[in-house]
């Protein structure tokens, strides 16, 4: 069965230029254990990444730090003869992006191939032998300077690696020779371009840190703040406790920096747990609303419109920046009662 799972890093050292013994000025490389039924250690040089029209080229020299033949497995599934491992993170769009594969995400990634000569079975790696490695991924965006490669493997990523245009498109590659190469060679494997039915994959990053009192998570360009409620008020109170200050003062700044005065009013939803009756609570989660819209506004000034509404127990309670056209984001603050996280989604 072959997939993509989610990644691992860990045991593994990694750099940006240069730090790894051996590594030449403005390398990137990265050492760690691969494999699947057994773990055999690696070294990666990446040479380049490389933007073209339809696609984008991960361009490695790949070798084995073992004293005797390791498998590899830099892909899905048993008998893998592919790379399909690595992946491409953008930090600043927050994407990753998977390899070009055959038919469907179970395919095999497309660019090198380390077969045997005349059957589909996996070449070992040879002690002290490099091997180029190619692969492919989807067009990345103009505004993409550099990315990091964060491979499905127990390997650290390796960060701040510029892209650079292509000069000539990506071409297949036959096979260097069915001769065993020895240490200090480089061998070259064959090569795949992409062709027929190509499976693209490209995903939104999604992470979760919480503390204490409140709880941030990405996903893809909506950003979560969750606030915890029996900080900002007490059970079935609509007056904002002492602790709330710090919290709210974080969300003005937040403010400030990224949403847009200009846009629709904010509109702050309060709402309460299932306690009491729905009249009863649909007016303290008005209040809420209400007070929160009073600390904001006493901070943030005239400059934002504000549109205070309860919702009771029926949903989350938030404050909501549309988005700006100039690359600032939304904001919306949710308030929810009995210690829950409300959030504020960040849309970009």
């Amino acid at each position: 069965m072959r997939g993509t799972p989610s990644a691992t890093a860990s045991g593994a050292t990694h750099s940006a230029p240069p730090s790894t013994p051996g590594a030449a000025a403005g390398s990137y490389v990265s050492e760690g254990m691969v494999g699947f039924y057994t773990a055999d250690p690696f070294r990666i040089e990446v040479k380049a990444i490389e933007r073209h029209a339809k696609l984008t080229v991960l361009r490695m020299e790949i070798m084995t730090t073992a004293t005797v033949n390791t498998p590899g497995d830099f892909g899905y599934g048993t008998l893998t003869t592919s790379f399909d491992r690595f992946r491409l993170f953008d930090p600043v769009g927050r994407k990753v992006y998977f390899t070009l594969r055959e038919n469907d995400s179970n395919g095999h990634a497309f660019g090198t191939r380390n077969h045997q000569v005349g059957a589909d079975y996996p070449d070992d790696f040879m002690p002290g032998v490099r091997y180029p490695v190619e692969v492919y991924f989807p067009p990345l965006p103009a505004i993409a300077e550099k990315m990091s490669i964060a491979p499905d493997l127990p390997m650290g990523p390796m960060t701040g690696i510029p892209v650079t245009d292509g000069a000539a498109e990506p071409t297949a590659r036959e096979r260097g020779s069915s001769d065993m190469p020895k240490a200090g060679d480089t061998f070259q494997w064959p090569v795949v371009v992409p062709n027929g039915e190509i499976w693209s994959g490209v995903a939104d990053v999604n992470e979760q840190v919480e503390t204490p009192v409140k709880s941030t998570t990405q996903e893809g360009d909506k950003e979560t703040i969750g606030l915890r409620t029996d900080v900002l008020f007490a059970f079935d109170k609509a007056r904002l406790s002492a602790k709330a200050a710090a919290v709210l003062d974080d969300v003005v700044e937040e403010t400030r920096r990224r949403a847009d005065p200009a846009k629709p009013p904010i509109t702050i939803t309060g709402h309460t747990d299932d306690k009491g009756d729905d009249g009863y609570n649909q007016t303290l989660s008005v209040k809420r609303a209400k007070a929160v819209q009073e600390y904001l506004a006493a901070r943030l000034g005239t400059d934002y419109r504000y549109r205070p509404e309860g919702k009771g127990e029926t949903s989350r309670a938030y404050v909501y920046y549309p988005a700006p056209p100039d690359g600032r984001t939304s904001i919306t603050l949710e308030v929810a009662n009995g210690g829950a996280y409300p959030r504020i989604p960040i849309r970009r």
